[in-house]
């Protein structure tokens, strides 16, 4: 952060009289809250006299100066901020955008701590990860190790009563979808990316020509392939199992559970994607792999509707048909004889000829330039080529 920024914060801050309390629902930050103390603790200084009941954190501000003690004077202007008292949204909007602003190199700090010391000492851990909680950093892992933070709720009273509907929304959203990251196999549970789209979705529905809309798109696009976008294979007579995205069949990252339709569909009936999630489970795409084969891993005959130049023009075009309840969902890569890579849009695609030729039929009237394409797959990440 920049010393400009970091002084234009400060004579915010000198602006703001301090608050009485900071709320957290969550139960992470039940020991971090002292009621008797009338300052925030750090390293034993007071850095706001005139705070009633303040944050107190045992942990951070230590491991914060140690890795960059640069760094420290910026964590203590945001602590600062975040415990004046706020009765606007322009408030809010500061100390959210000054929070934001810190989070690559809280990153930096907390993964190098946690490397060197928080791993050996999950006790300790455990603390810093309640304090990180409550000031806004939410903690993400794989495989049961810390990966990277990204945002965690905060002032959440003050959101309620003094910013918009809109802005809650996408508060809501920033909120949800970071508790959706993590996880060894990133795919594999699709369902926890549902509570981030129902507040994409609410925000598509009242907020779609907001500025808040615009900063939340790639995540909610993103959300909505990761439970759209799925296929089965076939390894033989061995077994059958679910993958997301393209005509991939490796199983790190890319496997995925089928099973999450049915439950987001029991879960969330009111969502407007729930008609083509039913569409999804009733007739799903599917390939027959032969692992065996060298020169042809499967045979795919894919019903295309549109081609394009690059993936984020065919996946905004898939957003666009999911929003208007229409079932594409694939965003097929493939190269040709040329050796070009091409982007479509794809309804289904089988190894079973047949199937395709009947889907093709299904959706004719609807998309009337939509066509077959042969193609054959050569590994399990899904490099695939158009025969014909």
């Amino acid at each position: 952060m920049s010393k400009f920024s970091i002084l234009f914060l400060l004579i915010v801050f000198l602006t703001l009289s301090c608050k009485n309390s900071v709320n957290k629902s969550d139960s992470n930050s039940d020991n971090n809250i002292n009621t008797t103390t009338t300052s925030i603790q750090q390293n034993n200084v007071d850095v706001n006299e005139n705070t009633k009941q303040a944050l107190v954190l045992e942990h951070l501000p230590n491991i914060i100066k140690k890795y960059n003690s640069d760094f420290y004077q910026d964590f203590l202007a945001y602590l600062n901020l975040l415990n004046s008292f706020i009765d606007t949204e322009d408030k809010v909007l500061i100390v959210l955008a000054m929070r934001d602003s810190m989070m690559v190199e809280m990153s930096t700090i907390i993964d190098n701590y946690y490397y060197n010391e928080g791993e050996a000492d999950w006790d300790t851990w455990a603390l810093v990860d309640k304090e990180l909680d409550t000031i806004g950093f939410w903690t993400i892992y794989a495989e049961g190790m810390f990966v990277a933070l990204d945002v965690a709720p905060i002032l959440e009273n003050e959101i309620e009563q003094y910013t918009s509907e809109e802005f809650k929304t996408y508060i809501d959203f920033k909120n949800k979808f970071s508790q959706s990251l993590g996880g060894e196999y990133p795919f594999m549970n699709v369902s926890v990316y549902y509570p981030a789209i129902m507040a994409g979705e609410k925000m598509y529905k009242n907020f779609k020509s907001s500025k808040y809309f615009d900063l939340i798109y790639d995540d909610y696009l993103n959300c909505l392939s990761i439970v759209t976008d799925m296929h089965k294979v076939s390894f033989g007579s061995s077994s059958s199992d679910c993958f997301y995205s393209n005509l991939t069949y490796s199983f790190y990252p890319f496997a995925t559970s089928c099973d999450d339709l049915e439950f987001i569909i029991d879960e969330y009936p009111n969502s407007m994607f729930i008609p083509i999630f039913k569409k999804i489970t009733n007739n799903m795409s599917v390939i027959d792999v032969d692992t065996d084969n060298e020169n042809a891993k499967a045979e795919v005959f894919a019903v295309v509707i549109d081609k394009f130049d690059n993936y984020k023009d065919a996946g905004d075009k898939i957003f666009e048909f999911l929003h208007q309840g229409k079932d594409i969902v694939h965003n097929l890569s493939l190269k040709n004889n040329n050796d070009e890579t091409l982007y479509y849009t794809c309804y289904r695609f089988y190894s079973n000829k047949q199937k395709a030729e009947d889907a093709l039929k299904n959706i004719k009237s609807d998309f009337p330039n939509a066509k077959i394409l042969h193609v054959i797959v050569l590994d399990d990440f899904g490099s695939a080529i158009i025969v014909d």
